[in-house]
């Protein structure tokens, strides 16, 4: 029997010993610092490091390259299901037109399937027109003009004046319409050109400028070359006055033209010192070389040449087939050819008596007075001194 707890089977088992109690225990510390090199190195282990295997590796790189396939291939599905491919011929996009230009369009606009053109919607002028269009045999084509459109009473302003729109709307899923628009313009309003219709008198030998306005976005021409357009203004220098009136035109987008003319008068002299010389007699070489001393001499400063006499006859070679059929040029004129109608060149004619009739000029005063006479009328053939 025992007599003390201790004796009790399993009451002495050995106890925990107490955080406190555990230092009690410990192994005693050297008092002494050891300053050998031995005592001083720290024995520190190397981290460990996880790699990887190279199947984890490998799983990684095939699951991303995964992903990114099936993102290209959604992307890739999802715009060929949303894309709207669309052609239209017939038409350049905001061009201008002139009426009878525009009345002329023929507009086809078509889509790639006919799932497409049944998703569509067509307005002209926002006119919806779909259900009044047919398409074309293909099915994926609709045909426009707008001269139809007028005619057919649709859009009646389709050819008026002014920018009109042509617009196209195709349904898609899960994204709104795809629209397409293009427009043309109608314009039948000249341009404007502001040219004076004459200049100053400008002496014979002296430079010239013309200057004028013309509005923007056109084209200036004149004698067939383009000229520059600084802020809406021109300007065309001349060394000496031009003969004849001198045309310039100015052509907008649409094909509009307006043409402006100006003259340049000539200041004439005074006084002139001249002579009248018809074509038979310059064709002599007798007479015109008396005409060229009276030149060199300083004795006349003018001389008027008769290109047709008093018979419509003219004396150079003209290829002109009415000229030649009515006998007005010299290759078929002869004496004996009747006045052909029309009018005949009358002008006022200024010569020294002396040079015409066919004597040899001889020194004739500078202040003696000009006079008008009649030609010298001849029943030889002439040549011709010069051919047009």
């Amino acid at each position: 029997m025992a007599t003390s707890l201790r004796d009790i089977p399993g009451a002495n088992r050995a106890r925990k010993r107490r955080r406190s109690e555990r230092g009690l225990w410990a192994p005693s510390r050297p008092t002494t610092l050891d300053m050998t090199p031995g005592s001083l190195k720290l024995n520190r282990s190397a981290p460990r490091r996880l790699r990887p295997s190279g199947g984890i590796d490998l799983f990684l790189v095939v699951l991303v390259l995964g992903a990114i396939g099936v993102a290209v291939w959604l992307v890739t599905a999802f715009w060929g299901a949303t894309r709207v491919d669309v052609e239209a011929t017939g038409i350049d996009d905001g061009r201008a037109l002139t009426p009878e230009h525009a009345a002329e369009l023929d507009i086809r606009i078509s889509l790639a399937s006919t799932d497409e053109l049944f998703r569509s919607e067509l307005k002209v002028d926002g006119v919806p027109l779909m259900e009044d269009l047919e398409p074309e045999a293909d099915g994926t084509t609709i045909r426009l003009r707008p001269a139809a459109l007028v005619e057919t009473e649709l859009v009646e302003q389709a050819l008026a004046e002014g920018e009109h729109e042509i617009e196209l709307s195709v349904g898609r899923m899960f994204l709104g319409d795809s629209t397409f628009t293009w427009t043309y313009v109608v314009d039948s309003i000249a341009p404007r050109l502001e040219l004076p219709s004459h200049l100053d008198p400008v002496p014979i030998d002296e430079p010239v400028t013309v200057e004028g306005t013309v509005e923007e976005g056109v084209e200036l021409t004149h004698a067939g070359d383009t000229l520059d357009v600084d802020d809406r203004r021109f300007a065309v220098e001349f060394g000496t006055p031009p003969t004849g009136a001198l045309a310039f035109t100015a052509v907008d987008e649409a094909g509009n033209a307006t043409t402006r003319k100006v003259v340049v008068p000539v200041v004439y002299p005074d006084r002139s010192r001249a002579v009248h010389v018809s074509g038979a007699a310059w064709g002599n070489d007798e007479l015109r070389a008396g005409v060229m001393d009276l030149i060199d001499r300083g004795l006349i400063d003018t001389v008027e040449l008769d290109l047709k006499d008093e018979a419509g006859v003219v004396s150079y070679s003209s290829n002109l087939p009415t000229a030649q059929a009515i006998g007005a040029s010299w290759r078929s004129a002869t004496p004996s050819t009747p006045t052909p109608r029309g009018r005949p060149g009358g002008r006022t004619r200024c010569c020294r008596r002396r040079a015409v009739a066919g004597s040899p000029p001889t020194a004739a005063s500078p202040t003696t007075p000009t006079r008008p006479c009649a030609s010298t009328t001849s029943t030889s053939r002439w040549k011709p001194s010069s051919s047009v």
